[in-house]
Protein backbone atom coordinates (compact mmCIF):
# COMPACT_ATOMS: atom_id res chain seq x y z
CA UNK A 1 0.00 0.00 0.00
CA UNK A 2 1.22 3.24 -1.24
CA UNK A 3 1.82 5.64 1.66
CA UNK A 4 -0.22 8.86 2.28
CA UNK A 5 1.19 11.99 1.13
CA UNK A 6 3.00 14.39 3.92
CA UNK A 7 5.40 16.89 4.00
CA UNK A 8 8.23 14.52 4.90
CA UNK A 9 7.30 12.61 1.73
CA UNK A 10 7.36 14.73 -0.52
CA UNK A 11 11.00 15.99 0.84
CA UNK A 12 12.43 12.70 0.18
CA UNK A 13 10.77 12.50 -3.24
CA UNK A 14 12.64 15.75 -3.85
CA UNK A 15 16.00 14.50 -1.83
CA UNK A 16 15.89 11.37 -4.17
CA UNK A 17 15.68 13.20 -7.46
CA UNK A 18 18.48 15.84 -6.35
CA UNK A 19 20.49 12.92 -4.83
CA UNK A 20 20.41 10.71 -8.16
CA UNK A 21 21.24 13.37 -10.29
CA UNK A 22 24.56 14.18 -8.26
CA UNK A 23 25.17 9.97 -9.13
CA UNK A 24 23.99 8.08 -5.95
CA UNK A 25 21.42 5.11 -6.20
CA UNK A 26 18.53 4.05 -3.84
CA UNK A 27 17.81 0.27 -4.12
CA UNK A 28 15.03 0.23 -1.90
CA UNK A 29 13.74 3.25 -3.78
CA UNK A 30 11.47 5.56 -1.55
CA UNK A 31 12.04 3.57 1.98
CA UNK A 32 16.31 3.46 0.84
CA UNK A 33 15.46 7.08 1.35
CA UNK A 34 13.66 7.37 4.32
CA UNK A 35 16.96 5.12 5.77
CA UNK A 36 19.64 7.24 4.76
CA UNK A 37 20.51 9.45 7.71
CA UNK A 38 21.42 12.32 5.97
CA UNK A 39 17.95 12.74 4.61
CA UNK A 40 16.85 13.09 7.89
CA UNK A 41 19.10 15.71 9.41
CA UNK A 42 18.30 17.63 6.65
CA UNK A 43 14.38 17.24 7.11
CA UNK A 44 15.53 18.48 10.86
CA UNK A 45 17.66 21.67 9.88
CA UNK A 46 14.91 22.88 7.71
CA UNK A 47 13.10 25.52 8.87
CA UNK A 48 8.99 25.85 9.69
CA UNK A 49 8.35 28.11 5.95
CA UNK A 50 10.34 25.39 4.06
CA UNK A 51 8.21 22.71 5.65
CA UNK A 52 5.24 24.30 5.49
CA UNK A 53 6.48 24.34 1.45
CA UNK A 54 6.47 20.58 0.86
CA UNK A 55 3.16 19.98 3.32
CA UNK A 56 1.20 22.00 0.82
CA UNK A 57 2.50 20.17 -1.93
CA UNK A 58 1.40 16.95 -0.10
CA UNK A 59 -1.91 18.90 0.10
CA UNK A 60 -2.19 19.42 -3.33
CA UNK A 61 -0.96 15.76 -4.13
CA UNK A 62 -3.79 14.52 -2.00
CA UNK A 63 -6.66 16.49 -4.22
CA UNK A 64 -4.80 15.52 -7.65
CA UNK A 65 -5.01 11.90 -6.36
CA UNK A 66 -9.21 12.08 -6.29
CA UNK A 67 -11.12 10.67 -8.68
CA UNK A 68 -12.99 12.85 -11.20
CA UNK A 69 -16.01 13.06 -13.27
CA UNK A 70 -16.45 13.01 -17.13
CA UNK A 71 -16.82 16.80 -16.66
CA UNK A 72 -13.82 17.13 -14.26
CA UNK A 73 -15.91 17.65 -10.79
CA UNK A 74 -14.25 15.16 -7.92
CA UNK A 75 -16.21 12.44 -7.32
CA UNK A 76 -16.39 13.65 -3.73
CA UNK A 77 -18.05 16.62 -4.20
CA UNK A 78 -20.24 15.32 -6.55
CA UNK A 79 -21.50 12.34 -3.98
CA UNK A 80 -21.24 14.79 -1.04
CA UNK A 81 -23.74 17.39 -2.91
CA UNK A 82 -25.65 14.40 -3.73
CA UNK A 83 -26.17 13.38 -0.30
CA UNK A 84 -27.11 17.10 0.56
CA UNK A 85 -29.63 17.13 -1.83
CA UNK A 86 -31.44 13.67 -0.74
CA UNK A 87 -30.92 14.70 3.01
CA UNK A 88 -32.69 18.07 2.69
CA UNK A 89 -35.35 16.47 0.18
CA UNK A 90 -36.14 14.02 3.05
CA UNK A 91 -36.02 16.96 5.87
CA UNK A 92 -38.45 18.98 3.21
CA UNK A 93 -40.68 16.06 2.71
CA UNK A 94 -41.09 15.09 6.52
CA UNK A 95 -41.82 18.69 7.88
CA UNK A 96 -44.39 19.32 5.20
CA UNK A 97 -46.36 15.77 5.88
CA UNK A 98 -45.95 17.01 9.93
CA UNK A 99 -47.50 20.26 9.11
CA UNK A 100 -50.41 18.72 7.21
CA UNK A 101 -51.06 15.83 10.19
CA UNK A 102 -50.53 18.84 12.88
CA UNK A 103 -52.63 20.69 10.91
CA UNK A 104 -55.56 18.59 10.59
CA UNK A 105 -55.02 17.57 14.27
CA UNK A 106 -55.38 20.61 15.54
CA UNK A 107 -58.41 21.76 13.36
CA UNK A 108 -56.49 24.53 12.04
CA UNK A 109 -55.43 23.48 8.91
CA UNK A 110 -58.10 25.69 7.01
CA UNK A 111 -56.34 28.93 8.05
CA UNK A 112 -52.58 27.83 7.99
CA UNK A 113 -50.41 30.52 6.32
CA UNK A 114 -48.43 29.42 3.20
CA UNK A 115 -46.44 31.18 0.90
CA UNK A 116 -45.92 30.59 -2.96
CA UNK A 117 -43.43 32.04 -5.34
CA UNK A 118 -42.61 32.46 -8.76
CA UNK A 119 -39.96 34.36 -10.76
CA UNK A 120 -39.53 35.29 -14.67
CA UNK A 121 -36.49 35.83 -16.14
CA UNK A 122 -34.40 37.21 -19.43
CA UNK A 123 -32.13 34.94 -19.74
CA UNK A 124 -29.32 32.50 -18.09
CA UNK A 125 -26.00 31.68 -18.26
CA UNK A 126 -23.60 28.22 -17.14
CA UNK A 127 -22.25 28.65 -14.04
CA UNK A 128 -18.28 26.72 -13.58
CA UNK A 129 -20.31 24.04 -11.75
CA UNK A 130 -22.78 23.10 -14.41
CA UNK A 131 -25.72 24.92 -12.58
CA UNK A 132 -28.06 27.53 -14.85
CA UNK A 133 -28.00 31.14 -13.38
CA UNK A 134 -30.59 32.74 -13.85
CA UNK A 135 -31.17 36.51 -14.78
CA UNK A 136 -35.10 37.49 -13.20
CA UNK A 137 -37.27 39.97 -14.90
CA UNK A 138 -40.70 39.66 -12.27
CA UNK A 139 -41.51 37.75 -9.10
CA UNK A 140 -44.24 37.14 -7.22
CA UNK A 141 -44.51 36.34 -3.48
CA UNK A 142 -48.03 35.23 -2.27
CA UNK A 143 -49.44 34.90 1.16
CA UNK A 144 -52.39 32.09 1.02
CA UNK A 145 -54.29 30.01 3.24
CA UNK A 146 -57.53 27.84 2.09
CA UNK A 147 -60.11 29.32 3.66
CA UNK A 148 -58.49 32.83 2.72
CA UNK A 149 -57.41 32.27 -0.48
CA UNK A 150 -54.63 34.50 -1.72
CA UNK A 151 -54.76 37.34 0.56
CA UNK A 152 -51.65 39.47 -0.11
CA UNK A 153 -49.26 39.31 -2.49
CA UNK A 154 -45.83 41.34 -2.98
CA UNK A 155 -44.89 41.78 -6.79
CA UNK A 156 -42.03 43.04 -8.14
CA UNK A 157 -40.68 44.47 -12.00
CA UNK A 158 -37.00 44.30 -12.62
CA UNK A 159 -34.73 45.86 -14.17
CA UNK A 160 -31.21 44.37 -14.80
CA UNK A 161 -28.18 45.01 -17.42
CA UNK A 162 -27.44 42.14 -20.13
CA UNK A 163 -23.88 40.98 -19.90
CA UNK A 164 -22.38 41.00 -23.52
CA UNK A 165 -23.35 37.87 -26.09
CA UNK A 166 -26.79 37.05 -24.23
CA UNK A 167 -29.05 39.95 -26.01
CA UNK A 168 -30.54 38.19 -28.51
CA UNK A 169 -31.73 35.39 -25.50
CA UNK A 170 -32.81 38.34 -23.49
CA UNK A 171 -34.68 39.32 -26.47
CA UNK A 172 -36.06 36.53 -27.29
CA UNK A 173 -37.50 35.17 -23.88
CA UNK A 174 -38.79 38.24 -23.22
CA UNK A 175 -40.91 38.48 -26.76
CA UNK A 176 -42.32 34.82 -26.77
CA UNK A 177 -43.16 34.77 -22.67
CA UNK A 178 -43.39 37.94 -20.48
CA UNK A 179 -42.46 40.99 -22.60
CA UNK A 180 -41.05 43.01 -19.95
CA UNK A 181 -37.94 45.48 -21.48
CA UNK A 182 -34.83 45.00 -19.26
CA UNK A 183 -34.81 48.50 -19.12
CA UNK A 184 -38.30 49.25 -17.97
CA UNK A 185 -37.95 52.81 -16.61
CA UNK A 186 -40.57 51.79 -13.64
CA UNK A 187 -38.98 48.78 -12.72
CA UNK A 188 -36.83 48.19 -9.70
CA UNK A 189 -32.82 47.36 -10.26
CA UNK A 190 -31.79 47.17 -6.25
CA UNK A 191 -31.97 43.53 -4.74
CA UNK A 192 -30.80 44.73 -1.35
CA UNK A 193 -33.88 46.96 -1.23
CA UNK A 194 -36.22 44.03 -2.56
CA UNK A 195 -34.63 41.69 -0.32
CA UNK A 196 -35.87 43.82 2.56
CA UNK A 197 -39.20 43.82 1.34
CA UNK A 198 -39.38 40.46 0.93
CA UNK A 199 -37.84 39.82 4.59
CA UNK A 200 -40.66 42.42 5.69
CA UNK A 201 -43.15 40.38 4.22
CA UNK A 202 -42.25 37.34 5.78
CA UNK A 203 -41.20 38.34 9.53
CA UNK A 204 -44.85 38.32 11.10
CA UNK A 205 -44.52 34.28 10.30
CA UNK A 206 -40.87 33.37 11.37
CA UNK A 207 -40.91 30.64 13.92
CA UNK A 208 -37.58 29.97 16.18
CA UNK A 209 -36.03 32.66 14.18
CA UNK A 210 -36.50 30.65 10.97
CA UNK A 211 -38.08 32.33 7.92
CA UNK A 212 -41.51 29.89 6.31
CA UNK A 213 -40.03 27.81 3.44
CA UNK A 214 -41.21 29.24 -0.06
CA UNK A 215 -43.42 26.80 -1.99
CA UNK A 216 -42.86 26.61 -6.30
CA UNK A 217 -43.22 23.98 -8.83
CA UNK A 218 -40.38 21.62 -9.71
CA UNK A 219 -39.93 23.37 -13.21
CA UNK A 220 -39.53 27.12 -11.48
CA UNK A 221 -36.74 25.92 -8.87
CA UNK A 222 -34.07 26.92 -10.57
CA UNK A 223 -35.41 30.37 -11.26
CA UNK A 224 -37.14 31.20 -7.59
CA UNK A 225 -33.45 29.66 -6.54
CA UNK A 226 -31.09 32.13 -8.30
CA UNK A 227 -33.61 35.19 -7.65
CA UNK A 228 -33.51 34.63 -4.08
CA UNK A 229 -29.25 33.59 -3.98
CA UNK A 230 -29.33 37.38 -5.39
CA UNK A 231 -31.17 38.84 -2.91
CA UNK A 232 -29.72 37.35 0.11
CA UNK A 233 -25.94 37.74 -1.17
CA UNK A 234 -27.07 41.68 -1.89
CA UNK A 235 -27.48 41.90 2.04
CA UNK A 236 -24.45 39.54 3.00
CA UNK A 237 -27.09 37.00 4.18
CA UNK A 238 -26.36 33.42 4.49
CA UNK A 239 -27.78 31.05 1.17
CA UNK A 240 -30.01 29.09 3.25
CA UNK A 241 -32.18 32.56 4.79
CA UNK A 242 -34.45 31.95 1.94
CA UNK A 243 -35.19 28.35 1.32
CA UNK A 244 -37.74 26.64 -1.06
CA UNK A 245 -39.71 23.65 -0.36
CA UNK A 246 -41.93 21.62 -3.77
CA UNK A 247 -45.34 22.70 -4.62
CA UNK A 248 -46.18 19.73 -5.68
CA UNK A 249 -45.46 17.93 -2.33
CA UNK A 250 -47.61 19.94 -0.32
CA UNK A 251 -50.35 19.95 -3.09
CA UNK A 252 -50.25 16.28 -2.83
CA UNK A 253 -50.43 15.80 1.45
CA UNK A 254 -53.69 18.60 1.27
CA UNK A 255 -55.29 16.60 -1.16
CA UNK A 256 -54.58 12.89 0.82
CA UNK A 257 -55.83 14.82 4.17
CA UNK A 258 -58.73 15.97 2.38
CA UNK A 259 -59.57 12.60 1.19
CA UNK A 260 -57.65 9.69 3.19
CA UNK A 261 -59.56 7.04 1.42
CA UNK A 262 -57.70 8.39 -2.34
CA UNK A 263 -54.01 8.29 -2.55
CA UNK A 264 -53.84 11.68 -4.50
CA UNK A 265 -49.40 10.89 -5.54
CA UNK A 266 -46.80 13.71 -6.32
CA UNK A 267 -47.01 12.94 -10.12
CA UNK A 268 -51.54 13.85 -10.05
CA UNK A 269 -50.42 16.74 -8.64
CA UNK A 270 -47.79 17.89 -10.90
CA UNK A 271 -50.17 16.88 -13.67
CA UNK A 272 -52.95 19.51 -12.01
CA UNK A 273 -50.29 22.85 -11.41
CA UNK A 274 -49.16 21.96 -15.34
CA UNK A 275 -52.66 21.54 -16.55
CA UNK A 276 -53.48 25.03 -15.51
CA UNK A 277 -57.25 24.64 -15.38
CA UNK A 278 -56.99 28.75 -14.86
CA UNK A 279 -55.05 30.01 -17.18
CA UNK A 280 -57.31 31.49 -19.70
CA UNK A 281 -59.44 33.65 -17.10
CA UNK A 282 -59.14 37.44 -17.22
CA UNK A 283 -58.50 39.59 -14.03
CA UNK A 284 -55.50 38.12 -12.34
CA UNK A 285 -52.34 39.77 -13.95
CA UNK A 286 -50.60 42.59 -12.53
CA UNK A 287 -51.24 46.44 -13.86
CA UNK A 288 -48.55 45.64 -16.93
CA UNK A 289 -49.47 42.86 -18.00
CA UNK A 290 -52.98 44.10 -18.13
CA UNK A 291 -52.17 46.33 -20.88
CA UNK A 292 -50.03 43.61 -23.51
CA UNK A 293 -52.58 41.20 -24.94
CA UNK A 294 -51.45 37.38 -24.44
CA UNK A 295 -49.05 37.66 -21.41
CA UNK A 296 -51.50 36.81 -18.71
CA UNK A 297 -50.37 33.16 -18.53
CA UNK A 298 -46.91 33.88 -18.33
CA UNK A 299 -47.71 37.00 -15.49
CA UNK A 300 -46.21 35.93 -11.73
CA UNK A 301 -48.88 37.25 -10.05
CA UNK A 302 -50.99 35.53 -11.99
CA UNK A 303 -49.00 32.51 -12.06
CA UNK A 304 -49.14 32.59 -8.16
CA UNK A 305 -52.87 33.12 -8.17
CA UNK A 306 -53.73 30.27 -10.45
CA UNK A 307 -51.88 27.98 -8.35
CA UNK A 308 -54.23 28.61 -4.84
CA UNK A 309 -57.18 28.59 -6.95
CA UNK A 310 -55.84 24.99 -8.47
CA UNK A 311 -54.95 23.72 -4.74
CA UNK A 312 -58.86 25.40 -3.94
CA UNK A 313 -60.55 24.10 -6.36
CA UNK A 314 -59.22 20.30 -5.29
CA UNK A 315 -58.93 20.32 -1.69
CA UNK A 316 -61.71 23.03 -0.21
CA UNK A 317 -64.80 20.89 -0.52
CA UNK A 318 -62.97 17.77 0.80
CA UNK A 319 -62.14 19.77 4.01
CA UNK A 320 -66.11 21.18 3.95
CA UNK A 321 -64.71 24.87 3.24
CA UNK A 322 -67.58 27.07 1.49
CA UNK A 323 -66.02 28.16 -2.05
CA UNK A 324 -66.07 31.88 -2.58
CA UNK A 325 -65.95 33.76 -5.72
CA UNK A 326 -62.22 35.96 -5.65
CA UNK A 327 -61.76 34.08 -2.89
CA UNK A 328 -61.23 29.99 -4.05
CA UNK A 329 -62.62 30.44 -7.72
CA UNK A 330 -61.84 33.47 -10.46
CA UNK A 331 -64.70 36.14 -10.44
CA UNK A 332 -66.69 35.73 -13.47
CA UNK A 333 -65.78 38.59 -15.96
CA UNK A 334 -68.96 40.36 -17.50
CA UNK A 335 -67.66 41.46 -20.51
CA UNK A 336 -69.15 44.77 -21.84
CA UNK A 337 -68.49 45.26 -25.69
CA UNK A 338 -68.93 49.28 -25.54
CA UNK A 339 -66.56 49.69 -22.61
CA UNK A 340 -63.64 47.42 -24.13
CA UNK A 341 -64.19 49.36 -27.09
CA UNK A 342 -64.11 52.87 -25.15
CA UNK A 343 -61.08 51.41 -23.50
CA UNK A 344 -58.89 49.83 -26.54
CA UNK A 345 -58.34 53.74 -28.01
CA UNK A 346 -57.07 54.89 -24.63
CA UNK A 347 -55.04 52.31 -23.50
CA UNK A 348 -53.51 51.99 -27.02
CA UNK A 349 -52.56 55.75 -27.22
CA UNK A 350 -51.05 55.12 -23.63
CA UNK A 351 -49.13 52.23 -24.47
CA UNK A 352 -45.50 53.61 -24.95
CA UNK A 353 -43.22 50.16 -24.86
CA UNK A 354 -40.66 49.89 -27.89
CA UNK A 355 -41.21 46.78 -30.21
CA UNK A 356 -37.84 45.23 -29.56
CA UNK A 357 -36.94 43.61 -32.93
CA UNK A 358 -35.05 40.22 -32.77
CA UNK A 359 -32.46 39.81 -35.04
CA UNK A 360 -31.91 37.49 -38.01
CA UNK A 361 -29.57 34.79 -38.21
CA UNK A 362 -27.67 37.54 -40.16
CA UNK A 363 -27.90 39.67 -37.11
CA UNK A 364 -30.15 42.15 -39.21
CA UNK A 365 -32.66 43.06 -37.46
CA UNK A 366 -36.64 43.44 -38.95
CA UNK A 367 -36.58 47.15 -37.82
CA UNK A 368 -32.86 48.07 -39.67
CA UNK A 369 -34.24 46.11 -42.38
CA UNK A 370 -36.99 48.41 -42.83
CA UNK A 371 -35.12 51.82 -41.80
CA UNK A 372 -32.30 50.68 -44.93
CA UNK A 373 -34.77 49.12 -47.28
CA UNK A 374 -37.85 50.94 -47.50
CA UNK A 375 -37.58 54.33 -49.59
CA UNK A 376 -38.65 57.58 -48.43
CA UNK A 377 -41.99 59.87 -49.60
CA UNK A 378 -39.41 62.19 -51.99
CA UNK A 379 -36.93 59.12 -53.24
CA UNK A 380 -40.77 57.18 -53.82
CA UNK A 381 -41.78 60.30 -55.82
CA UNK A 382 -38.71 60.95 -57.67
CA UNK A 383 -38.60 56.60 -58.79
CA UNK A 384 -42.32 57.67 -60.38
CA UNK A 385 -41.31 60.47 -62.36
CA UNK A 386 -38.12 59.02 -63.71
CA UNK A 387 -40.09 57.51 -66.60
CA UNK A 388 -38.28 54.71 -68.86
CA UNK A 389 -39.05 54.33 -72.61
CA UNK A 390 -40.06 50.49 -72.98
CA UNK A 391 -38.95 49.08 -76.51
CA UNK A 392 -41.43 46.62 -78.11
CA UNK A 393 -40.23 44.98 -81.46
CA UNK A 394 -42.08 42.86 -83.64
CA UNK A 395 -40.07 40.07 -85.25
CA UNK A 396 -43.12 38.82 -87.32
CA UNK A 397 -43.17 42.29 -89.65
CA UNK A 398 -40.18 42.00 -90.90
CA UNK A 399 -37.14 38.98 -91.41
CA UNK A 400 -34.35 41.52 -92.75
CA UNK A 401 -31.55 41.84 -90.31
CA UNK A 402 -32.55 45.40 -89.91
CA UNK A 403 -35.88 46.60 -87.85
CA UNK A 404 -37.62 49.68 -87.38
CA UNK A 405 -38.84 49.25 -83.69
CA UNK A 406 -41.47 51.62 -82.62
CA UNK A 407 -40.83 53.00 -79.04
CA UNK A 408 -42.90 54.10 -76.56
CA UNK A 409 -43.50 55.32 -73.23
CA UNK A 410 -45.87 52.94 -70.89
CA UNK A 411 -47.73 56.11 -69.94
CA UNK A 412 -48.54 56.76 -73.38
CA UNK A 413 -49.99 53.10 -74.47
CA UNK A 414 -52.90 54.15 -75.44
CA UNK A 415 -52.69 57.09 -77.58
CA UNK A 416 -49.59 56.07 -79.01
CA UNK A 417 -48.48 59.76 -79.36
CA UNK A 418 -44.78 59.06 -78.67
CA UNK A 419 -42.50 59.48 -81.80
CA UNK A 420 -41.04 56.67 -83.06
CA UNK A 421 -37.29 55.84 -82.27
CA UNK A 422 -34.61 53.84 -83.98
CA UNK A 423 -32.20 51.77 -82.23
CA UNK A 424 -30.54 48.41 -83.29
CA UNK A 425 -32.76 45.41 -82.07
CA UNK A 426 -32.23 42.28 -80.55
CA UNK A 427 -31.39 38.81 -82.09
CA UNK A 428 -33.97 37.26 -83.74
CA UNK A 429 -35.37 34.26 -82.39
CA UNK A 430 -34.52 30.57 -83.73
CA UNK A 431 -37.92 29.66 -84.30
CA UNK A 432 -41.18 31.20 -86.00
CA UNK A 433 -44.44 30.69 -83.93
CA UNK A 434 -47.18 28.67 -85.97
CA UNK A 435 -49.67 31.22 -86.12
CA UNK A 436 -47.49 33.88 -88.29
CA UNK A 437 -45.26 31.32 -90.02
CA UNK A 438 -45.98 28.68 -92.81
CA UNK A 439 -49.14 26.81 -91.98
CA UNK A 440 -48.18 24.55 -94.37
CA UNK A 441 -46.82 21.83 -92.89
CA UNK A 442 -46.36 18.08 -92.50
CA UNK A 443 -49.94 16.54 -92.80
CA UNK A 444 -50.70 13.45 -90.96
CA UNK A 445 -53.16 10.47 -91.60
CA UNK A 446 -54.37 6.95 -89.83
CA UNK A 447 -52.08 5.33 -91.46
CA UNK A 448 -49.54 7.48 -89.47
CA UNK A 449 -50.68 6.19 -86.01
CA UNK A 450 -51.66 2.73 -86.47
CA UNK A 451 -53.56 0.93 -83.55
CA UNK A 452 -51.35 -0.94 -81.49
CA UNK A 453 -53.48 -4.45 -82.12
CA UNK A 454 -54.00 -7.22 -80.08
CA UNK A 455 -50.49 -9.40 -80.60
CA UNK A 456 -48.21 -6.34 -81.22
CA UNK A 457 -45.34 -6.26 -78.82
CA UNK A 458 -44.57 -2.96 -76.60
CA UNK A 459 -44.01 -0.06 -78.89
CA UNK A 460 -44.03 -1.99 -81.97
CA UNK A 461 -47.13 0.30 -83.86
CA UNK A 462 -48.98 -2.03 -86.25
CA UNK A 463 -48.85 -5.82 -85.88
CA UNK A 464 -47.35 -8.14 -88.61
CA UNK A 465 -48.69 -10.47 -87.79
CA UNK A 466 -52.29 -11.76 -89.02
CA UNK A 467 -55.49 -11.94 -86.67
CA UNK A 468 -55.44 -15.86 -86.33
CA UNK A 469 -57.69 -17.69 -83.89
CA UNK A 470 -55.36 -19.59 -81.47
CA UNK A 471 -56.67 -23.24 -80.09
CA UNK A 472 -57.09 -22.94 -76.31
CA UNK A 473 -54.61 -24.36 -73.50
CA UNK A 474 -53.65 -27.50 -73.46
CA UNK A 475 -55.75 -28.71 -77.20
CA UNK A 476 -52.14 -28.77 -79.04
CA UNK A 477 -51.60 -27.06 -82.38
CA UNK A 478 -53.22 -23.97 -83.60
CA UNK A 479 -56.22 -23.87 -85.75
CA UNK A 480 -55.35 -23.20 -89.43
Amino acid sequence: MAPKPNGFLMFMKHYKKREEKRGRHFEGGIRGVQEDPQCSREWQQLSKAEKDKFTQMAKQSKQDSKKKTGTGEYMDDVQRAKKKELDFESEMNNEIENTVANGMEMQDLNVKKFFFIHSNWFYTRTLESGEFDYFPAEFALAEFSLESGVTNIYHELIRTEIICGYTREAMETSQETHQIPWDLPSAEDRFDVMCDKMLKFLRPYKVNGKFPPLYTSRKMKGPVRSLLNKLTESKGLAEDTLFIYDLEILFSHLRNAANKQYDFKIVMAEYELIKDTFSFFSGLDCKYHKSLDGTSQFCSMSTVKRWAFTICDCCCEQLNIEMKEGIHYPKKVIVDAEEIAASLESQFNQLAIDNISIKSMTGVSNMHRKKVSERTEREEQKRRNDKKTITVINYAENNSKTKNPTSFSAAATASNSMPEEYQRPLRPPNTIAAIIGDRNGPSFNADDFPSLGVAAGRGRGRSTRENKPTAGRGRGIALS
